[in-house]
């Protein structure tokens, strides 16, 4: 039977229909001589189309059930692989594992736990573990309380876990509520902060970062300097929990200590930290929207930042790293801008002795594709000739209609009234936040923006303040050498510069201006040296982004 059973997942992979029909046969000629081939090839390997399909069939058939409790047949990690596998099969498989629990030994269930830890579905599975909470074991109860904190996630539950004199209960409690973020955890974290286990400890400062509080950095970080090995080696573990690439340095200088596990968890802590990075595929990116530098000395810092895909990102503080020079700032605050419920947008797309049709073109595509993201709730006006009448709609049928119409050729007007300046003034009669997007060239102001006569930079940054409106500027074409002459404008109302390098560029930069209006936050510190270049540098789940600053 195993050499029938090999050639049979040797070829799966050329017809899976037809292997998966050559295993049903095999299973029907003798069932027990069938499971045993089975078990000894899923012991080998499980990297397969064709052990997986096995693994499912198996479960299908209820013979996969005791050889999971069982370590002897499957190790763990092998019997976990085999049970992710077989649930795709045997939905309930879980519940099937969990019903054995009351009959096996302690090492069994610990065993079959652990599996559960993984596929379990908490609200399936939870009736069947509370009985763990009066076993006798400790290292069983400790399981169980993190298997049914993961289903219960309430606050009241994990108050009631702290009491539990046995600190892997305790440990395991907090970890069930890592990410749950009402107020009864964060409290209940700050104070399993200053329990006397370390496990205990650690988790609490990992459930903390988790749910971006920032008061756990310099606790991660002393506990990291710590003269005892054993808070070292808990202060590695909780560093590479996190993911974060500010711990690296921190790391890289611990005292590793050989003769203890305190190497073993630096060297861990580093390789969860790097593939974590590698695993950050996704492109933020990030864009400078202001910087102020108040008297007291410190710095606030504005950043818009865009996700690559999708128009908006929750960020949590600790997702933020302001590096200066190699070391990270462990002193900041980070305060999202409140998103309001509507933005009132007016794009200029006027042209100019510097903008080509081709280049109008190529910018009337990009807000045209950004239309389609545009939100129900938000105001867009579309000017693109300065004698245009200006209005601010929400309906997306009559803002197409807009953009796919012909523009007027010419661009010089006897008005006396600038566009950017009607822009902001009409802006100021809609409710939101208000925002102007206007193109130019690398020569200047477009002709197209002030009326002949009337180049008066001063007047449009007054009625954008007046009205509440940060003038964003993009700049088409290589720019001479000095300040760009709409530079000013983008700086003393609070709006972003970008620049362009082709037309080709527009529809990415004008993507990365909406998005990032969506996401603003603001990031306030104080310099420890003025002399050292600075980064910001965001890290999600699945992307990562950075910002150099002079």
């Amino acid at each position: 039977m195993d050499q029938r059973l090999k050639e049979v997942l040797d070829r799966f992979a050329e017809d899976a229909a037809a292997g998966l029909k050559a295993l049903r046969g095999l299973l029907s000629e003798d069932r027990l001589a069938f499971r045993a081939a089975a078990l000894r090839a899923l012991q080998e390997r499980m990297d397969t189309a064709g052990h997986e399909a096995l693994a499912c069939l198996l479960a299908e058939r209820d013979l996969l059930t005791e050889a999971l409790c069982d370590p002897a047949v499957f190790a763990k990690e092998r019997a976990i692989e085999v049970a992710r596998a077989a649930v795709q099969a045997q939905p309930i498989l879980d519940s099937k594992l969990a019903h054995r629990l009351p009959e096996l030994d302690a090492q069994r269930a610990e065993h079959v736990l652990a599996i559960l830890e993984v596929i379990g579905e908490g609200s399936r599975v939870t009736p069947m573990l509370r009985y763990l909470a009066r076993d006798t074991n400790p290292r069983l109860r400790s399981k169980g309380a993190l298997l049914v904190g993961r289903a219960n996630r309430k606050p009241e539950w994990l108050e009631q876990q702290m009491q539990e004199t046995d600190p892997r209960v305790r440990a395991n409690a907090v970890e069930a509520l890592w990410g749950v973020d009402a107020p009864g955890v964060r409290s209940q974290l700050h104070l399993a902060v200053d329990d006397p286990y370390l496990r205990v400890s650690s988790n609490a400062l990992v459930g903390l970062y988790k749910l971006g509080d920032l008061s756990c950095l310099p606790r991660l970080r002393e506990r990291a300097s710590h003269t005892k090995a054993p808070e070292r080696a808990s202060a590695a573990w909780a560093l590479g929990e996190t993911g974060d690439p500010r711990f690296l340095p921190v790391l890289r200088e611990m005292n590793p200590d050989p003769a203890d596990k305190v190497a073993r968890n630096i060297t861990r802590a580093i390789e969860r930290i790097e593939r974590a990075q590698s695993q950050r595929c996704g492109r933020l990116t990030l864009h400078l929207v202001r910087r102020e530098v108040p008297s007291e000395g410190s710095v606030r810092l504005e950043i818009a930042i865009a996700p690559e895909e999708g128009d908006l990102v929750d960020l949590q503080p600790t997702q933020f790293i302001l590096w200066e020079g190699p070391r990270a700032v462990e002193a900041y605050s980070l305060t999202p801008r409140v998103r309001s419920h509507a933005l009132v947008l007016g794009f200029a797309l006027c042209g100019g002795m510097d903008l080509g049709d081709a280049d109008l073109e190529a910018a009337r595509a990009a807000v045209l594709a950004r239309l389609e993201r545009k939100r129900p709730a938000d105001s867009w006006a579309i000017v693109r000739h300065m004698d245009e009448a200006i209005r601010y709609i929400p309906d997306k049928i009559a803002l197409r209609k807009m953009l796919q119409a012909a523009v007027a050729t010419g661009f010089q007007s006897t008005g006396k009234t600038d566009v950017l300046s009607k822009l902001a003034e009409r802006a100021g009669t809609v409710r939101g936040d208000h925002h102007i997007i206007v193109l130019a060239g690398p020569q200047g102001i477009p002709s197209g923006i002030l009326p002949t006569g009337q180049p008066d930079p001063a007047h449009i940054v007054s009625a954008a303040r007046q009205h509440k409106c940060a003038i964003h500027t993009i700049v088409l074409g290589r720019a001479p050498e000095g300040p760009h002459a709409l530079e000013e404008l983008a700086g003393q109302t609070g709006g972003m510069k970008l620049c362009a390098g082709a037309s080709s560029d527009l529809e990415e930069i004008y993507r990365q201006i909406c998005c990032g209006l969506l996401n603003r936050y603001e990031l306030c510190y104080r310099p420890a040296d003025g002399a050292l270049p600075v980064r910001v540098e965001v890290c999600a789940a699945q992307s990562r982004g950075e910002l150099h600053l002079s």
